[in-house]
């Protein structure tokens, strides 16, 4: 079973050349959503791979406590303001360009409905990634006169990397306790109901009581687009990052 099943992902990633010209991060997202949905297995997952990798079209989603919606796309947003962004519902997220900052380049924006209150002083908005799972952070996020709420960073200080390689990120609820890197990763100490609890895989995420589920889809195309129109955000991503 196991040879028919990567045959037929050799097969989808064949047919697709289209989409794999235009961002092979994208392809590979949109497979591993059809695995992550019915697994390798299913008769329904070369049909997942074949309408909504190659046909483009939405796949509906199975019953979940934390729903994945809407798709990424950069342009003027009447909130947001120029932006690579996704609206979910009546709310919106995104990452802008700034300028006149110094280092400060990136602008990671939400309107009101993303997360319960962003400008929470003990994290606000706890942030995971999914496929592959990554720890994100916890920040704080000011109001801007605009109607958004905003936390501007340095490349290096954004979430902008994990956006670009992962296919949904995470919103925790809850109270931040802790962030602490060991020997096999991050890890980030939550509060839910006055338990603690400790987030360091996708299979913690499971163990939450609330949290909220955004999809990356698009993200890769939407942030390139972004980046052309960000001359001090390319010379950021060009020097790179210092990793321990």
């Amino acid at each position: 079973m196991r040879s028919t099943a990567i045959g037929t992902l050799c097969f989808s990633l064949l047919s697709l050349p289209v989409f794999a010209e235009e961002d092979p991060m994208e392809l590979q997202r949109c497979i591993w959503q059809c695995q992550a949905n019915y697994g390798t297995e299913s008769a329904k997952y070369p049909e997942c791979v074949e309408r909504l990798c190659e046909g483009g079209g939405a796949e509906e989603q199975p019953k979940a406590s934390s729903k994945q919606e809407g798709r990424w796309t950069y342009g003027d947003h009447p909130v947001l303001g120029r932006s690579a962004y996704v609206e979910v519902g009546d709310a919106a997220l995104g990452i802008a360009c700034v300028g006149d900052q110094g280092s400060f380049v990136v602008s990671h924006r939400m309107t009101s409905g993303i997360v319960n209150d962003p400008a929470q002083p003990d994290g606000g908005v706890m942030t995971m990634f999914k496929k592959p799972f990554s720890v994100g952070g916890a920040f704080v996020y000011q109001k801007n006169p605009a109607g958004f709420f905003e936390r501007i960073a340095a490349y290096c200080d954004s979430e902008i990397a994990e956006m670009q390689r992962s296919t949904s990120i995470v919103f925790l609820s809850g109270k931040f306790v802790s962030l602490n890197f060991e020997s096999d990763g991050y890890k980030m100490t939550v509060e839910q109901a006055g338990k603690s609890m400790v987030v360091a895989s996708e299979v913690d995420l499971k163990k939450l009581s609330d949290s909220r589920t955004i999809s990356l889809s698009g993200s890769s195309a939407a942030i390139k687009q972004l980046t052309k129109e960000c001359p001090a955000l390319r010379q950021q991503i060009t020097e790179g990052c210092d990793e321990f």
